[in-house]
């Protein structure tokens, strides 16, 4: 009789079991009931010496092909859900404090253990069935009716082809033995082998009726005295199972974990199979050789068709518990240009990490909610903004390939967890559902939260079962606070309390878009005292946003820098700001915190090449790095400045027009001295003892000309500065005539071109200047 490989059912596959050693300890047949869930004989799971128990799921490589498919082609893996042999542990009541064991007939379930088992395949070059055939479980009439059996026995097996499909039939007469779970069966003795003993790798095999849209049972074994006689198990036998009826709804519909990890591979392989660069068999075994030598040396020797080699390179991977970064790693690694396709594949390990960490249900119903929405949906907040806040900014940016919500999400779910506060995505989801608002921010809100419950469960600890064996779905409030570094130290709040307290915080202030922001950059001496080597650091404070200040994080190897490149790293601190934040680049104010070395800016810096002589924005606004952390300095600034804090007229405005006394007795008397105007630029030996003394002595305010030709009015800056807490260096000269007359004549030209040091403890960011504040 001969056959055809296009009209086997797709629904037939066989199964192969290896230990954790590759060794072959079992096969045998199943048959798909729906997408990529199969059904099959459960002793296939129990390997020799196992004492006739279960093995472990992760001691068992369980693999599947599908029968229409050639003898020579890979297998799928796949995950054993549901193990009728595998009962849950009982406790017994002769003994109640002996640990958990197996229960017996007597202590829990059916007469026998159903020998029966569901598989998901994990495979990411699996195809699933046709869609709309999954077959019915059960018979609908009592009528005899013809049956037919799918399997691969080994009376079938030949050299060249393996395990050849089966098609075998009979007649079923449904009452017979309707009160037991097995049913015995008579198969046309034209279909059947010479012996009893050749039905092997016949178990899992479906039984079908109808012309195969009904799946009425699975055979378990056949009889060595009889070469006709098979036993099978009803399907009735599974449906009247929990455990089973429970995993089948999980599954049925593809929905699960491993379905959906299945998917996200499949979206890897057919994005390498996409790829230019790994077009044919050349690029493909060479990739597979960078990562897995051996099975590539395998895989050239078997001749395996290039259409194959992917699926089992991506099926590998997933097998790793650092397998799928270790394949962009090396893809990118062997084509560096290909940006397209790597920034493609670090999406994908992303959505694979979010899976794990938030669940089936969660991942699916975020994907649906967060694929639908646009930038345009988040009343003008950049999805960058909303990354960079979720991240406190300790991240270099939002990657270039998180080119959405979905994208950005999934990125900041496999970020590490900070120590303390929420996890950033748990911090993005309610910063999305602030920008968004209505129903929508409703439905993010509830992830959100089922989310932090789901954490704060798994920080806990197991909670205790209930009834049906599943913690509870609220999380008891704790009665003792959790350990400490001290005693008395107060309690750390829950990720749902924190949720709570953002949630608030974000109702009085919604996400707004960041519509100016001061940029602060730090220079501070090299620390390998290489004297033209500068460290520099980035601090930077978005408005109107509430919050403290952050610090751009720089990739270690950027920190020191000559001043020639000074200005170049400003610019992409701003085009950070700018493309992280959304902040306009008019609207990016730039001030600087200098060491003495530098304090003439930019008189020092233009001469030493970190600064253009023209171009620059004036005033400009320095800091002194010597005063914030030079203690004596910075605690007899902070004793002069608390008076003079918001009081102008606590204070006075001196001039000079020669240098400093050497004892400074020019900032003693009844009224403080708050600003001083030098009469020499700091890059001379007068003005930079002068700076000196000034900073010495705790003066908040210093000014200079940086070029002889301004001739601004520094009483009436002096007066502006204090009594308004800081200068707006944008509209400086602009706002000047608000009373009606035009504006001063010192906004124009070289009339700007004024230097101040100006710090107070609002204008710093408390990790420059610590203690001060």
């Amino acid at each position: 009789m001969v056959g055809s490989a296009r009209l086997v059912p797709d629904r037939l596959v066989e199964i192969s079991v290896r230990d954790d050693t590759g060794r072959h300890v079992g096969y045998g047949s199943g048959w798909v009931l729906d997408t990529d869930l199969i059904v099959t004989a459960a002793h296939l799971l129990v390997p020799e010496g196992t004492a006739g128990r279960p093995a472990a799921a992760g001691a068992l490589v369980v693999e599947v092909r599908q029968g229409m498919h050639a003898a020579h082609l890979p297998w799928h893996p796949c995950e054993i859900i549901w193990n009728g042999l595998a009962p849950p542990p009982v406790l017994l009541d002769a003994r109640p404090a002996e640990r958990l064991r197996w229960g017996t007939e007597a202590d829990v379930g059916p007469a026998f253990p159903l020998d029966a088992a569901l598989l998901v395949v994990t495979g990411s070059g699996w195809v699933p069935p046709e869609r709309g055939s999954n077959p019915r479980l059960g018979l609908a009439e009592a009528d005899i009716t013809e049956f037919q059996i799918f399997g691969f026995p080994s009376f079938n097996y030949e050299e060249r082809y393996a395990h050849n499909p089966f098609q075998g039939g009979g007649r079923l007469r449904p009452a017979n033995l309707a009160r037991s779970q097995l049913m015995t069966l008579y198969v046309t003795e034209e279909d059947c082998p010479a012996l009893g003993a050749d039905w092997g790798g016949i178990s899992g095999a479906a039984v079908l009726v109808d012309q195969r849209r009904a799946l009425v049972g699975v055979v378990l074994q056949s009889d060595v005295g009889s070469r006709t006689k098979l036993t099978v198990l009803s399907v009735e036998a599974l449906q009247g199972d929990d455990g089973c009826c429970r995993r089948l709804a999980e599954h049925t519909g593809g929905f699960s974990e491993p379905q959906n990890r299945r998917r996200v591979l499949a979206e890897v392989r057919a994005q390498l199979e996409r790829a230019e660069s790994l077009r044919g068999y050349v690029p493909r075994i060479a990739l597979l050789r960078r990562l897995f030598p051996a099975v590539a040396e395998e895989a050239e020797f078997a001749r395996l068709p290039a259409e194959c080699l992917l699926p089992l390179l991506v099926d590998l991977c997933a097998g790793r518990p650092t397998g799928m970064s270790d394949l962009v790693a090396a893809y990118e690694e062997a084509y560096p240009a290909d940006r397209a396709v790597a920034a493609a594949l670090h999406f994908r390990v992303d959505e694979l990490e979010a899976l794990r960490q938030i669940g089936p249900e969660g991942w699916v119903q975020l994907r649906a909610v967060l694929a639908r929405l646009y930038e345009s949906d988040l009343n003008e907040n950049p999805v960058s903004a909303l990354y960079a806040r979720a991240t406190r900014s300790l991240s270099e940016g939002m990657p270039a390939h998180c080119d959405g919500l979905w994208k950005a999400f999934v990125n900041l779910a496999g970020s590490n967890m900070p120590s303390q506060g929420l996890p950033p995505a748990v911090h993005f989801l309610e910063l999305v559902a602030s920008a968004v608002g209505g129903a929508t921010a409703k439905e993010i809100q509830a992830h959100s939260r089922s989310w932090a419950l789901r954490l704060e469960t798994a920080r806990l600890g197991p909670a205790p079962r209930t009834e049906t064996g599943w913690p509870p779905l609220t999380v008891p409030p704790l009665t003792v606070p959790p350990l400490t570094a001290a005693a008395g130290a107060p309690r750390r709040a829950g990720y749902p309390e924190q949720v709570d307290t953002l949630r608030s915080s974000l109702a009085r202030i919604p996400v707004q878009p960041a519509s100016s922001a001061k940029l602060l950059v730090e220079l501070e001496p090299d620390p390998g005292n290489d004297p033209d080597d500068w460290a520099v650091s980035f601090y930077f404070h978005c408005r109107p946003l509430p919050g403290t200040w952050l610090r751009l994080p720089l990739p270690h190897t950027e920190r020191s820098i000559r001043l020639v490149d000074l200005l170049g790293r400003v610019d992409l601190a701003r085009e950070r700001l700018k493309r992280d934040y959304g902040v306009p680049g008019e609207r990016i104010d730039v001030e600087y915190v200098l060491p003495l070395d530098l304090i003439d800016h930019p008189d020092t810096l233009i001469r030493r090449g970190a600064l253009p002589e023209f171009g620059m924005s004036f005033p400009l606004i320095v800091h002194s790095r010597d005063r914030m952390r030079h203690p004596p300095w910075c605690r007899t600034w902070r004793e002069r400045w608390r008076p003079l804090s918001g009081q102008p007229e606590a204070g006075r405005l001196l001039q000079l027009v020669r240098a400093l006394s050497e004892d400074g007795r020019e900032f003693n008397g009844d009224e403080p001295v708050a600003g001083l105007v030098l009469a020499h630029k700091p890059s001379s030996t007068e003005g930079r003892r002068d700076v000196t003394k000034a900073l010495r002595h705790g003066v908040p305010l210093v000014m200079w000309r940086h070029d002889e030709r301004a001739q601004p009015d520094f009483s009436l800056l002096f007066t502006r500065i204090m009594s308004e807490g800081g200068l707006d260096v944008p509209e400086y000269g602009r706002d000047d005539g608000r009373g009606g007359g035009a504006a001063s004549p010192w906004s124009v030209g070289w009339h700007h071109r004024v230097v101040i040091i100006y710090d107070t403890p609002d204008g710093l960011p408390e990790l420059i200047y610590g203690a001060a504040s």
